[in-house]
Protein backbone atom coordinates (compact mmCIF):
# COMPACT_ATOMS: atom_id res chain seq x y z
CA UNK A 1 0.00 0.00 0.00
CA UNK A 2 1.37 3.41 -1.08
CA UNK A 3 2.40 6.05 1.35
CA UNK A 4 -0.68 8.35 -0.57
CA UNK A 5 -3.02 5.64 -0.12
CA UNK A 6 -2.28 5.43 3.72
CA UNK A 7 -2.67 9.43 4.44
CA UNK A 8 -5.88 8.96 2.50
CA UNK A 9 -7.85 6.19 4.23
CA UNK A 10 -5.85 7.78 7.69
CA UNK A 11 -7.08 11.38 7.05
CA UNK A 12 -11.22 9.60 5.97
CA UNK A 13 -10.60 7.81 9.65
CA UNK A 14 -10.22 10.75 11.58
CA UNK A 15 -13.36 11.75 9.92
CA UNK A 16 -14.80 8.93 11.54
CA UNK A 17 -14.64 6.87 8.62
CA UNK A 18 -14.01 3.09 10.16
CA UNK A 19 -14.27 0.60 7.03
CA UNK A 20 -11.09 3.37 6.15
CA UNK A 21 -9.74 2.79 9.51
CA UNK A 22 -10.06 -1.05 8.70
CA UNK A 23 -8.43 -0.82 6.23
CA UNK A 24 -5.04 0.47 7.49
CA UNK A 25 -5.72 -2.12 10.46
CA UNK A 26 -5.32 -5.04 7.74
CA UNK A 27 -2.21 -3.38 6.10
CA UNK A 28 -0.61 -2.87 9.49
CA UNK A 29 -1.88 -5.79 11.68
CA UNK A 30 1.15 -8.34 11.37
CA UNK A 31 3.32 -5.38 11.62
CA UNK A 32 1.89 -4.23 15.00
CA UNK A 33 1.63 -7.70 15.77
CA UNK A 34 5.21 -8.67 15.31
CA UNK A 35 6.91 -5.66 17.26
CA UNK A 36 4.70 -6.77 20.04
CA UNK A 37 5.93 -10.11 19.95
CA UNK A 38 9.20 -9.39 19.84
CA UNK A 39 8.89 -7.43 23.13
CA UNK A 40 6.62 -10.01 24.84
CA UNK A 41 7.32 -12.98 23.54
CA UNK A 42 4.03 -13.92 23.62
CA UNK A 43 1.33 -14.52 21.32
CA UNK A 44 -1.44 -13.72 22.73
CA UNK A 45 -0.33 -11.00 24.76
CA UNK A 46 0.60 -9.44 21.42
CA UNK A 47 -2.62 -9.95 19.68
CA UNK A 48 -4.26 -8.36 23.02
CA UNK A 49 -1.35 -5.44 22.72
CA UNK A 50 -1.46 -4.64 19.13
CA UNK A 51 -5.50 -4.87 18.98
CA UNK A 52 -5.42 -2.03 22.22
CA UNK A 53 -3.03 -0.17 20.51
CA UNK A 54 -5.33 0.14 17.28
CA UNK A 55 -8.36 1.22 19.20
CA UNK A 56 -6.28 3.79 21.22
CA UNK A 57 -4.66 4.92 17.45
CA UNK A 58 -8.13 5.45 16.19
CA UNK A 59 -9.52 7.46 19.23
CA UNK A 60 -6.38 9.55 19.25
CA UNK A 61 -6.15 9.94 15.44
CA UNK A 62 -6.93 13.74 16.00
CA UNK A 63 -3.34 14.14 17.96
CA UNK A 64 -1.02 12.54 14.97
CA UNK A 65 0.10 15.77 12.73
CA UNK A 66 0.86 14.24 9.34
CA UNK A 67 -1.15 11.33 8.57
CA UNK A 68 1.85 9.62 6.36
CA UNK A 69 3.77 9.44 9.73
CA UNK A 70 0.79 6.68 10.88
CA UNK A 71 3.12 4.07 11.23
CA UNK A 72 6.33 5.25 13.51
CA UNK A 73 3.11 6.88 15.49
CA UNK A 74 1.62 3.60 15.73
CA UNK A 75 4.73 1.88 16.88
CA UNK A 76 5.57 4.20 20.16
CA UNK A 77 1.57 3.14 21.47
CA UNK A 78 1.81 -0.16 20.58
CA UNK A 79 5.44 0.15 22.96
CA UNK A 80 3.36 1.72 25.60
CA UNK A 81 1.10 -1.00 25.50
CA UNK A 82 3.43 -3.55 25.51
CA UNK A 83 5.02 -1.91 28.65
CA UNK A 84 2.21 -1.81 30.65
CA UNK A 85 1.00 -5.44 29.96
CA UNK A 86 4.99 -6.50 31.29
CA UNK A 87 4.48 -4.49 34.34
CA UNK A 88 1.21 -6.34 35.05
CA UNK A 89 3.22 -9.53 35.14
CA UNK A 90 3.86 -9.94 38.36
CA UNK A 91 7.12 -12.00 39.86
CA UNK A 92 5.73 -13.90 42.58
CA UNK A 93 8.02 -14.42 45.68
CA UNK A 94 6.78 -18.17 46.32
CA UNK A 95 4.96 -19.65 44.30
CA UNK A 96 6.06 -19.12 40.30
CA UNK A 97 3.84 -19.58 37.59
CA UNK A 98 5.69 -19.86 34.16
CA UNK A 99 3.16 -21.73 31.99
CA UNK A 100 3.63 -19.92 28.53
CA UNK A 101 1.53 -19.66 25.80
CA UNK A 102 0.22 -22.88 24.10
CA UNK A 103 -1.26 -23.87 20.66
CA UNK A 104 -4.09 -26.22 19.92
CA UNK A 105 -2.94 -28.14 17.10
CA UNK A 106 -5.55 -31.34 16.36
CA UNK A 107 -2.22 -33.72 15.94
CA UNK A 108 -0.77 -37.37 16.91
CA UNK A 109 1.42 -37.36 19.77
CA UNK A 110 5.10 -37.48 17.27
CA UNK A 111 3.46 -34.66 15.31
CA UNK A 112 2.99 -32.67 18.69
CA UNK A 113 6.14 -33.99 19.75
CA UNK A 114 8.16 -32.08 16.70
CA UNK A 115 5.75 -28.94 16.69
CA UNK A 116 6.17 -28.50 20.09
CA UNK A 117 10.34 -28.80 19.72
CA UNK A 118 10.16 -26.43 16.25
CA UNK A 119 8.15 -23.82 17.91
CA UNK A 120 10.54 -23.95 21.45
CA UNK A 121 13.98 -23.90 18.84
CA UNK A 122 12.08 -20.71 16.79
CA UNK A 123 11.24 -18.95 20.82
CA UNK A 124 14.84 -19.58 21.79
CA UNK A 125 16.67 -18.62 18.48
CA UNK A 126 14.34 -15.34 18.56
CA UNK A 127 15.18 -14.17 21.91
CA UNK A 128 18.66 -14.94 22.25
CA UNK A 129 18.74 -12.10 19.35
CA UNK A 130 19.59 -8.70 20.48
CA UNK A 131 16.62 -5.98 20.99
CA UNK A 132 17.12 -4.89 17.82
CA UNK A 133 18.17 -7.55 15.40
CA UNK A 134 15.26 -9.56 17.51
CA UNK A 135 12.79 -6.93 16.41
CA UNK A 136 13.75 -6.42 12.89
CA UNK A 137 13.87 -10.02 11.89
CA UNK A 138 10.38 -10.57 13.33
CA UNK A 139 9.16 -7.72 11.49
CA UNK A 140 10.48 -8.55 8.31
CA UNK A 141 9.56 -12.41 8.65
CA UNK A 142 6.28 -12.23 9.76
CA UNK A 143 4.71 -10.87 6.31
CA UNK A 144 7.66 -10.06 3.97
CA UNK A 145 7.43 -6.36 4.64
CA UNK A 146 10.33 -4.60 3.13
CA UNK A 147 13.23 -2.71 4.67
CA UNK A 148 11.82 0.63 3.66
CA UNK A 149 8.30 0.00 5.32
CA UNK A 150 9.94 -1.37 8.35
CA UNK A 151 12.67 1.25 8.26
CA UNK A 152 9.47 3.70 8.37
CA UNK A 153 7.57 1.49 11.04
CA UNK A 154 10.44 1.90 13.08
CA UNK A 155 11.63 5.41 12.26
CA UNK A 156 15.18 4.68 11.71
CA UNK A 157 17.11 4.87 8.38
CA UNK A 158 17.34 1.96 5.74
CA UNK A 159 20.60 0.90 5.94
CA UNK A 160 20.35 0.66 9.60
CA UNK A 161 17.43 -2.32 9.13
CA UNK A 162 19.57 -3.48 6.73
CA UNK A 163 22.92 -3.89 9.18
CA UNK A 164 20.38 -5.01 11.94
CA UNK A 165 18.96 -7.30 9.25
CA UNK A 166 22.23 -8.92 8.38
CA UNK A 167 23.79 -9.22 12.04
CA UNK A 168 20.46 -11.36 12.52
CA UNK A 169 21.41 -13.29 9.42
CA UNK A 170 24.71 -14.37 10.84
CA UNK A 171 23.79 -15.51 13.76
CA UNK A 172 20.84 -17.50 13.11
CA UNK A 173 21.97 -20.37 10.30
CA UNK A 174 20.04 -20.76 6.57
CA UNK A 175 17.46 -23.77 8.39
CA UNK A 176 16.72 -21.58 11.45
CA UNK A 177 15.71 -18.82 9.29
CA UNK A 178 13.01 -20.83 7.19
CA UNK A 179 12.17 -21.99 10.40
CA UNK A 180 11.87 -18.34 11.91
CA UNK A 181 10.02 -17.29 8.59
CA UNK A 182 7.65 -20.35 8.69
CA UNK A 183 6.61 -19.99 12.37
CA UNK A 184 5.85 -16.12 12.72
CA UNK A 185 3.98 -16.50 9.45
CA UNK A 186 1.75 -19.20 10.98
CA UNK A 187 1.42 -17.29 14.14
CA UNK A 188 0.68 -13.81 12.86
CA UNK A 189 -3.35 -12.55 13.10
CA UNK A 190 -5.99 -14.05 10.91
CA UNK A 191 -8.59 -11.52 9.67
CA UNK A 192 -10.98 -12.00 12.82
CA UNK A 193 -8.34 -9.37 14.17
CA UNK A 194 -9.72 -6.60 12.11
CA UNK A 195 -13.54 -7.75 12.53
CA UNK A 196 -12.94 -7.34 16.64
CA UNK A 197 -11.18 -3.83 15.98
CA UNK A 198 -14.13 -3.26 13.67
CA UNK A 199 -16.71 -4.46 16.38
CA UNK A 200 -15.25 -2.38 18.99
CA UNK A 201 -14.95 0.96 16.60
CA UNK A 202 -18.18 0.81 15.61
CA UNK A 203 -19.47 0.51 19.48
CA UNK A 204 -17.53 3.22 20.25
CA UNK A 205 -19.56 5.48 17.35
CA UNK A 206 -22.82 4.21 18.48
CA UNK A 207 -21.46 5.49 22.27
CA UNK A 208 -22.01 2.29 23.51
CA UNK A 209 -18.31 1.40 24.48
CA UNK A 210 -17.06 4.77 26.11
CA UNK A 211 -18.86 4.41 29.18
CA UNK A 212 -17.60 0.83 29.72
CA UNK A 213 -13.85 1.29 28.66
CA UNK A 214 -13.78 4.69 30.55
CA UNK A 215 -15.29 3.16 33.96
CA UNK A 216 -12.83 0.32 33.38
CA UNK A 217 -9.62 2.63 32.88
CA UNK A 218 -10.67 5.00 35.63
CA UNK A 219 -11.15 2.31 38.25
CA UNK A 220 -7.97 0.73 37.71
CA UNK A 221 -5.99 4.14 38.29
CA UNK A 222 -8.05 4.10 41.40
CA UNK A 223 -7.47 0.92 42.86
CA UNK A 224 -3.55 0.68 43.37
CA UNK A 225 -4.61 3.80 45.61
CA UNK A 226 -7.35 2.53 47.63
CA UNK A 227 -5.74 -1.02 48.00
CA UNK A 228 -3.08 0.54 49.70
CA UNK A 229 -5.02 2.65 52.14
CA UNK A 230 -7.01 -0.79 53.01
CA UNK A 231 -10.34 0.55 51.26
CA UNK A 232 -11.24 -2.82 50.19
CA UNK A 233 -15.08 -2.43 50.39
CA UNK A 234 -14.69 0.70 48.22
CA UNK A 235 -12.28 -1.53 46.14
CA UNK A 236 -15.00 -3.87 45.99
CA UNK A 237 -18.16 -1.66 44.91
CA UNK A 238 -15.75 -0.03 42.07
CA UNK A 239 -14.98 -3.42 41.13
CA UNK A 240 -18.62 -4.41 40.56
CA UNK A 241 -19.43 -1.53 38.72
CA UNK A 242 -16.39 -1.92 36.48
CA UNK A 243 -17.42 -5.51 35.83
CA UNK A 244 -20.89 -4.72 34.81
CA UNK A 245 -19.81 -2.45 32.37
CA UNK A 246 -17.63 -4.75 30.73
CA UNK A 247 -20.29 -7.54 30.94
CA UNK A 248 -22.81 -5.21 29.25
CA UNK A 249 -20.13 -3.50 26.38
CA UNK A 250 -19.75 -7.40 25.57
CA UNK A 251 -16.58 -6.91 23.69
CA UNK A 252 -14.00 -7.25 26.24
CA UNK A 253 -15.64 -10.21 27.92
CA UNK A 254 -11.56 -11.03 28.76
CA UNK A 255 -11.52 -8.21 30.72
CA UNK A 256 -14.21 -9.50 33.40
CA UNK A 257 -11.49 -12.39 33.64
CA UNK A 258 -9.02 -10.33 33.98
CA UNK A 259 -10.56 -7.90 36.82
CA UNK A 260 -11.32 -10.92 38.85
CA UNK A 261 -7.98 -12.28 39.07
CA UNK A 262 -6.33 -8.73 39.53
CA UNK A 263 -8.38 -7.54 42.20
CA UNK A 264 -8.44 -11.25 44.13
CA UNK A 265 -6.52 -9.72 47.18
CA UNK A 266 -8.88 -7.25 47.81
CA UNK A 267 -11.64 -10.39 47.85
CA UNK A 268 -9.32 -12.25 50.05
CA UNK A 269 -9.19 -8.77 52.41
CA UNK A 270 -12.55 -8.83 53.20
CA UNK A 271 -12.91 -12.29 53.52
CA UNK A 272 -14.61 -13.27 49.99
CA UNK A 273 -12.35 -15.40 47.86
CA UNK A 274 -14.78 -17.45 46.43
CA UNK A 275 -16.74 -14.51 45.05
CA UNK A 276 -13.41 -14.21 43.06
CA UNK A 277 -13.15 -17.48 41.90
CA UNK A 278 -17.06 -17.01 41.24
CA UNK A 279 -16.39 -14.28 39.22
CA UNK A 280 -13.74 -15.44 37.12
CA UNK A 281 -15.86 -19.32 36.47
CA UNK A 282 -18.77 -17.03 35.33
CA UNK A 283 -16.95 -14.91 32.74
CA UNK A 284 -14.84 -18.08 31.42
CA UNK A 285 -16.91 -18.86 27.96
CA UNK A 286 -18.57 -22.39 27.69
CA UNK A 287 -15.92 -23.75 25.59
CA UNK A 288 -11.98 -22.77 24.98
CA UNK A 289 -11.31 -20.43 22.00
CA UNK A 290 -8.40 -21.56 19.32
CA UNK A 291 -5.32 -21.22 21.11
CA UNK A 292 -6.83 -20.78 24.19
CA UNK A 293 -5.90 -23.49 26.14
CA UNK A 294 -3.15 -22.51 28.14
CA UNK A 295 -4.79 -19.29 29.11
CA UNK A 296 -7.80 -21.28 29.92
CA UNK A 297 -6.00 -23.25 32.28
CA UNK A 298 -4.37 -20.66 33.74
CA UNK A 299 -7.91 -19.11 34.64
CA UNK A 300 -9.44 -22.29 36.11
CA UNK A 301 -5.81 -22.31 38.04
CA UNK A 302 -6.30 -18.79 39.59
CA UNK A 303 -9.80 -19.69 40.66
CA UNK A 304 -8.94 -23.24 42.48
CA UNK A 305 -6.41 -21.56 44.33
CA UNK A 306 -9.22 -19.26 45.88
CA UNK A 307 -11.50 -21.80 46.42
CA UNK A 308 -8.54 -23.37 48.29
CA UNK A 309 -8.43 -19.99 50.44
CA UNK A 310 -12.37 -20.20 50.83
CA UNK A 311 -11.78 -23.75 52.21
CA UNK A 312 -13.82 -25.44 49.77
CA UNK A 313 -11.56 -28.03 48.59
CA UNK A 314 -13.95 -30.17 46.55
CA UNK A 315 -14.83 -27.11 44.07
CA UNK A 316 -11.06 -26.44 44.04
CA UNK A 317 -10.30 -30.17 43.10
CA UNK A 318 -13.04 -29.91 40.34
CA UNK A 319 -11.54 -26.80 38.66
CA UNK A 320 -8.45 -28.58 38.84
CA UNK A 321 -9.49 -31.67 37.21
CA UNK A 322 -11.39 -29.19 34.89
CA UNK A 323 -8.11 -28.14 34.09
CA UNK A 324 -6.65 -31.37 33.18
CA UNK A 325 -9.24 -32.12 30.80
CA UNK A 326 -8.32 -29.22 29.09
CA UNK A 327 -4.64 -29.71 28.80
CA UNK A 328 -5.63 -33.51 27.25
CA UNK A 329 -5.85 -31.12 23.78
CA UNK A 330 -2.30 -29.75 23.87
CA UNK A 331 -0.43 -33.14 25.63
CA UNK A 332 3.18 -32.75 24.98
CA UNK A 333 4.21 -29.45 24.75
CA UNK A 334 6.40 -27.82 27.71
CA UNK A 335 3.79 -25.00 29.03
CA UNK A 336 1.05 -28.32 29.46
CA UNK A 337 2.93 -30.42 31.41
CA UNK A 338 4.30 -27.51 33.57
CA UNK A 339 0.62 -26.57 34.02
CA UNK A 340 -0.34 -30.21 34.76
CA UNK A 341 2.21 -30.36 37.62
CA UNK A 342 -0.06 -27.24 39.33
CA UNK A 343 -3.09 -28.71 38.73
CA UNK A 344 -1.67 -31.92 40.39
CA UNK A 345 -0.53 -29.77 43.32
CA UNK A 346 -3.94 -28.09 43.76
CA UNK A 347 -5.48 -31.47 43.93
CA UNK A 348 -2.48 -32.21 46.33
CA UNK A 349 -3.67 -29.70 48.46
CA UNK A 350 -7.25 -30.11 48.51
CA UNK A 351 -6.49 -33.84 49.98
CA UNK A 352 -4.75 -32.64 52.54
CA UNK A 353 -7.84 -29.93 53.47
CA UNK A 354 -10.05 -32.77 53.11
CA UNK A 355 -7.77 -34.93 55.18
CA UNK A 356 -8.03 -37.55 52.71
CA UNK A 357 -5.04 -39.42 54.10
CA UNK A 358 -4.83 -42.15 50.89
CA UNK A 359 -5.67 -39.43 48.23
CA UNK A 360 -2.95 -37.20 49.28
CA UNK A 361 -0.28 -39.54 48.73
CA UNK A 362 -1.69 -40.69 45.29
CA UNK A 363 -1.63 -37.37 44.03
CA UNK A 364 2.09 -37.03 44.84
CA UNK A 365 3.23 -40.16 43.71
CA UNK A 366 1.81 -38.59 40.39
CA UNK A 367 3.41 -34.95 40.66
CA UNK A 368 6.74 -37.39 41.28
CA UNK A 369 6.06 -38.73 37.84
CA UNK A 370 5.36 -35.67 36.24
CA UNK A 371 8.39 -34.36 37.96
CA UNK A 372 10.81 -37.68 36.43
CA UNK A 373 9.39 -36.84 33.14
CA UNK A 374 10.57 -33.30 32.98
CA UNK A 375 13.86 -34.36 34.13
CA UNK A 376 14.03 -37.28 30.87
CA UNK A 377 12.52 -34.27 28.50
CA UNK A 378 15.26 -31.83 30.48
CA UNK A 379 18.16 -34.06 29.24
CA UNK A 380 16.78 -34.21 25.70
CA UNK A 381 16.42 -30.97 25.31
CA UNK A 382 19.55 -29.42 23.07
CA UNK A 383 18.88 -26.26 21.62
CA UNK A 384 16.39 -25.01 24.14
CA UNK A 385 17.83 -26.00 27.05
CA UNK A 386 17.80 -22.88 29.11
CA UNK A 387 13.98 -22.35 28.58
CA UNK A 388 13.30 -25.85 29.61
CA UNK A 389 15.82 -25.72 32.83
CA UNK A 390 13.51 -22.00 33.92
CA UNK A 391 10.29 -24.46 33.63
CA UNK A 392 11.48 -27.79 35.28
CA UNK A 393 13.10 -25.24 38.02
CA UNK A 394 10.14 -23.66 38.43
CA UNK A 395 7.79 -27.05 39.01
CA UNK A 396 10.35 -28.22 41.10
CA UNK A 397 9.95 -24.82 42.60
CA UNK A 398 6.28 -24.92 43.56
CA UNK A 399 6.10 -28.61 44.51
CA UNK A 400 8.58 -28.17 47.25
CA UNK A 401 6.42 -24.93 48.66
CA UNK A 402 3.53 -26.82 48.60
CA UNK A 403 5.48 -29.79 50.30
CA UNK A 404 6.61 -28.00 53.29
CA UNK A 405 3.98 -25.14 53.18
CA UNK A 406 0.86 -27.36 53.07
CA UNK A 407 1.96 -31.10 53.96
CA UNK A 408 4.34 -29.98 56.52
CA UNK A 409 6.76 -32.26 54.98
CA UNK A 410 10.26 -30.08 54.82
CA UNK A 411 12.48 -32.98 54.79
CA UNK A 412 10.61 -34.05 51.65
CA UNK A 413 10.61 -30.77 50.22
CA UNK A 414 14.16 -29.56 50.55
CA UNK A 415 15.74 -32.03 48.13
CA UNK A 416 13.22 -30.66 45.70
CA UNK A 417 14.05 -26.83 45.87
CA UNK A 418 17.72 -27.93 46.37
CA UNK A 419 17.38 -29.20 42.31
CA UNK A 420 15.11 -25.96 41.60
CA UNK A 421 18.11 -24.12 43.09
CA UNK A 422 20.43 -26.40 40.72
CA UNK A 423 18.16 -25.27 37.16
CA UNK A 424 18.14 -22.14 38.13
CA UNK A 425 19.76 -19.30 40.05
CA UNK A 426 16.54 -17.64 41.48
CA UNK A 427 16.52 -15.60 44.39
CA UNK A 428 13.74 -17.13 46.17
CA UNK A 429 14.73 -20.75 45.88
CA UNK A 430 17.78 -20.36 47.77
CA UNK A 431 16.38 -17.96 50.55
CA UNK A 432 13.61 -20.82 51.04
CA UNK A 433 16.29 -23.39 50.63
CA UNK A 434 18.30 -21.53 53.22
CA UNK A 435 15.22 -21.12 55.86
CA UNK A 436 14.75 -25.05 56.07
CA UNK A 437 17.51 -25.99 56.24
CA UNK A 438 18.26 -23.65 59.34
CA UNK A 439 14.30 -24.85 60.71
CA UNK A 440 15.61 -28.52 60.18
CA UNK A 441 18.63 -28.33 62.40
CA UNK A 442 20.99 -28.06 59.23
CA UNK A 443 24.59 -27.12 58.46
CA UNK A 444 24.87 -23.31 58.87
CA UNK A 445 27.64 -23.04 56.35
CA UNK A 446 25.37 -24.79 53.55
CA UNK A 447 22.53 -22.69 54.80
CA UNK A 448 24.65 -19.42 54.94
CA UNK A 449 25.90 -20.92 50.98
CA UNK A 450 22.28 -20.95 49.69
CA UNK A 451 21.51 -17.50 51.63
CA UNK A 452 24.32 -15.80 49.89
CA UNK A 453 22.94 -17.05 46.13
CA UNK A 454 19.65 -15.48 47.22
CA UNK A 455 21.14 -12.05 47.63
CA UNK A 456 22.90 -12.38 44.11
CA UNK A 457 19.27 -12.56 42.89
CA UNK A 458 18.41 -8.43 43.16
CA UNK A 459 15.31 -8.45 42.31
CA UNK A 460 14.21 -9.68 45.50
CA UNK A 461 16.44 -7.94 47.81
CA UNK A 462 13.97 -6.79 50.19
CA UNK A 463 12.05 -9.98 50.53
CA UNK A 464 15.23 -11.50 51.61
CA UNK A 465 15.66 -8.98 54.38
CA UNK A 466 11.42 -9.16 55.31
CA UNK A 467 12.02 -12.52 55.62
CA UNK A 468 15.43 -12.43 57.61
CA UNK A 469 13.66 -10.45 59.79
CA UNK A 470 9.90 -12.34 60.15
CA UNK A 471 10.28 -15.47 59.48
CA UNK A 472 10.85 -17.75 62.52
CA UNK A 473 13.23 -20.29 59.89
CA UNK A 474 16.02 -17.65 60.29
CA UNK A 475 15.46 -17.30 64.13
CA UNK A 476 18.77 -19.14 64.58
CA UNK A 477 21.03 -16.88 62.86
CA UNK A 478 19.35 -13.71 63.28
CA UNK A 479 22.36 -12.13 65.43
CA UNK A 480 25.23 -13.92 63.10
CA UNK A 481 27.58 -11.72 61.79
CA UNK A 482 27.93 -13.29 58.68
CA UNK A 483 24.36 -13.49 57.69
CA UNK A 484 24.19 -9.88 58.98
CA UNK A 485 26.97 -9.04 56.61
CA UNK A 486 25.05 -10.74 53.63
CA UNK A 487 22.16 -8.36 53.70
CA UNK A 488 23.39 -5.33 55.07
CA UNK A 489 26.65 -5.35 52.94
Amino acid sequence: MATEEIESLVTRARRGDVEAYCHVVRRFQDMAYGYAYSILGDCHLAEDAAQEAFVEAYRDLSRLRRPGAFAGWLRRIIFKHCDRIARRKRIPAVALDAAGAAQTRDAGPSEAAASRELAEKVRFAIRSLPEKQRTVTTLFYINGYSQAEIAAFLVVPVTTVNSRLHGARRRLKERMLEMVASELQAAKPEAEFVRRVREVLTLRKRGKLEDARGKYKAAFEDLAGLQNDGRFAEVLRTHEAMVKAIRDDGTYADMCVDSYRELSTSYEAVGKPADAAEGILRELPARTPAKKNAAMAGNLKAAAHLLLKADLPDRAAEQARRMLRVLERVKGQSSCRFLRNEALLILYRAALKRQDQAGAPKVLQRIRAELSAYEEELSAAANHREEWRRQVGDAYHNTAHNLACFGDDTPEAIPLMRRAAELRQFGPSHMMLAGWILSAGGDREAALAHFKQAAKDTRFTQLLRNEFRSSPHFQPVRRDRRFLAVINP
